[in-house]
């Protein structure tokens, strides 16, 4: 049995570090649908809320991802609002949020939707024609650079013709899914941290095919369905894709928070998804990557703007000037800058929705920059209190390191409004 979070004196005192991590939810349903490596698992958040709240009804999440949050969170009767900038990650939860939702027979009629799908595959997907638009778009995104072998690119554009063809909204929801989260495993790419090219080792071992992959990930989605006993009565609910536009004057209407935003360690959320992004039509220029990286918050180098840097906040002024002193690329004092002062707009807008007295808790690790550690939990601390929140609690989840073994940490802070 998982081990829970222990609580003295209001104070959580520990956490088993795999809970903190995405491998600590796999199995759990709709978990893995898609490898989100940066995400936590259900169970942390059912112990956050053991831990901190006292029977809340409605909880915001202004960082989704993936959407353990809102879906741990309707498991246990509770409603929850949510922000998310990548449009496939809000596209997937809506897929969960559907089948969260739908009753016994609604599922079943699922789980025969997907049956019809796997055969349509097997059917049609080698004799259906290259779909010219995603093809063309692909050129206008990522140019000449090839990011999977001839044969899968040909499988990729044969499944967006078949995908384009479905008439059933469902069906079309589920193809969209399967295909898009199976892209990074059939391509010459793979997760590091960032998302990078194979080494010629890697190379070695065979790229699985992506028919097979498509087809094993809309039966993990039917196993899902399939389980009994799944709630349905609350609300999951998205209130706009920028964490940064949450309205700072708005009526309070949730019980408190539970997230984790960016970290400040250069990983681009944006980029490295760029391959799903494509493939749902949501890229189809390089401006529109870009596009996207001027709304995130600022947390990797290529996210850095011109206007980045140009407000340095009190709290990060310290840290930011140890940085400019002596870094190898002079981006990173203004993504730290940039950091900061995104986040002290969601923080405000944070403010202005949750009610008085609600916990407000944060999923946060540090960095370091040519020896310069950047303690992001200790600004983002003094960010959050200069809005007006309370720090209650802050506890060290696990121990992490550099790429050059530095030690940093992962950490949940709990403020109070």
């Amino acid at each position: 049995m998982t081990k829970q979070i222990q609580v003295k004196n209001g104070k959580i005192t520990a956490v088993q570090a795999k809970d903190v991590t995405h491998s600590g939810g796999r199995g759990e349903p709709f978990h893995d649908w898609f490898p989100y490596l940066e995400g936590y698992s259900s169970q942390f958040v059912k112990q956050i809320i053991d831990a901190k709240f006292e029977n809340p009804k409605n909880l915001l999440e202004p960082f989704c991802g993936v959407g353990t949050t809102p879906i741990a969170l309707a498991q246990l009767g509770i409603s929850c609002g949510y922000t998310e900038v990548n449009p496939f990650l809000v596209e997937l939860v809506s897929l969960k949020t559907i089948c969260l939702r739908m009753k016994p027979s609604g599922r079943i009629k699922a789980a025969e939707t997907i049956q019809t799908l796997k055969q349509l595959i097997r059917n049609d997907s080698n004799t259906a024609k290259s779909d010219t638009l995603l093809k063309t778009s692909y050129s206008g995104v990522f140019g000449v650079v090839e990011y999977f072998r001839e044969n899968s690119f040909k499988q990729i554009l044969r499944l967006k013709t078949l995908e384009r063809k479905l008439e059933c909204d469902l069906s079309k929801r589920f193809m969209r899914i399967a295909v898009s989260t199976s892209l990074l495993e059939a391509s010459l790419l793979r997760r590091a941290g960032d998302v990078r090219f194979k080494t010629e080792k890697e190379l070695l071992k065979p790229i699985p095919d992506i028919l097979e992959l498509v087809t094993e990930k809309l039966s993990l989605i039917q196993s899902d369905l399939n389980l009994n006993g799944l709630p349905n009565e609350q609300e999951i609910v998205f209130l706009g894709a920028n964490a940064k536009q949450l309205h700072t004057d708005a009526m309070p209407s949730f019980d408190g928070v539970i997230t984790s935003p960016p970290y400040l360690n250069g990983t681009n959320y944006i980029r490295n998804m760029k391959l799903e992004l494509w493939y749902l039509g949501f890229l189809n220029s390089k401006v529109d990557l870009q596009k996207f990286r001027q709304a995130v918050v600022t947390s990797a180098i290529n996210d850095v703007s011109r206007a980045s840097g140009l407000v340095v906040l009190d709290e990060a002024r310290d840290v930011v000037e140890a940085i400019s002193q002596d870094c190898y690329d002079k981006r990173i004092p203004k993504m730290v800058a940039g950091y900061f002062e995104h986040m002290k707009i969601v923080a405000e807008g944070i403010w202005g929705q949750v009610r008085s007295g609600s916990p407000v808790c944060i999923d946060i690790g540090d960095s370091i920059y040519g020896g310069v550690h950047v303690p992001t939990h200790s600004v983002l601390a003094a960010v959050f209190e200069s809005v007006g929140f309370k720090l209650e609690d802050e506890t060290v989840l696990r121990k992490r390191h550099s790429n050059r073994g530095a030690e940093l940490s992962q950490r949940l802070l709990v403020f109070r409004k």
